[in-house]
């Protein structure tokens, strides 16, 4: 189906059998941000990085972005509130602008609010990434299926990043179309 794995790793064990998939990209979630030699070795793999802030102060976001700068991966800090399901009023959309302006990389959100808004606010703010997960039913167990998104709800968000994408692309001539 032409889907690429991104996985977010716990453990040296985790990451180990996760590098012998062959993985597109990693996540470095909200509390691995802070598990150094981690950070280090999925730099060192090439793969592109997507490193989620949610348990990170300013300071922590200071270090992680100097680390993987200096790795010369390439990587995007995507704003994240750890807080499951998240009120739309603890998403924090306002971070990902402050992220852009002080670290100069792509930028998105990580988000667990169980609603299409914010991903979709998040691109019409120029989100470059977005991390949402996706359940088929939100009485599953487990500590994600209430913060997720469904299928129908998934597809939604996509359908607004395609939307975006052509609205962006498709400059006007206002003499033209005058």
């Amino acid at each position: 189906n032409n889907i690429d794995f991104i996985v977010s790793v716990f453990s040296d064990a985790a990451f180990e059998f996760s590098q012998k998939l062959g993985v597109a990209a990693w996540k470095l979630a909200s509390g691995e941000v802070f598990s150094n030699n981690r950070v280090t070795r999925m730099a060192e793999t090439g793969r592109p990085l997507l490193i989620s802030t949610g348990m990170s102060s300013w300071a922590d976001i200071d270090e992680i972005h100097q680390k993987a700068s200096v790795s010369g991966a390439e990587f995007a800090l995507l704003q994240c509130t750890s807080q499951y399901p998240t009120p739309f009023e603890s998403v924090g959309l306002n971070v990902i602008d402050e992220l852009r302006k002080r670290y100069g990389v792509p930028v998105g959100l990580s988000d667990h609010s169980a609603s299409i808004w914010p991903p979709i606010a998040a691109l019409a703010r120029g989100a470059r990434v977005l991390e949402m997960h996706i359940v088929f039913d939100r009485r599953a167990f487990g500590p994600d299926s209430i913060a997720s998104l469904t299928p129908a709800d998934f597809a939604l968000v996509v359908q607004a990043r395609d939307a975006f994408h052509d609205l962006k692309t498709h400059a006007v001539d206002k003499d033209i179309m005058a």
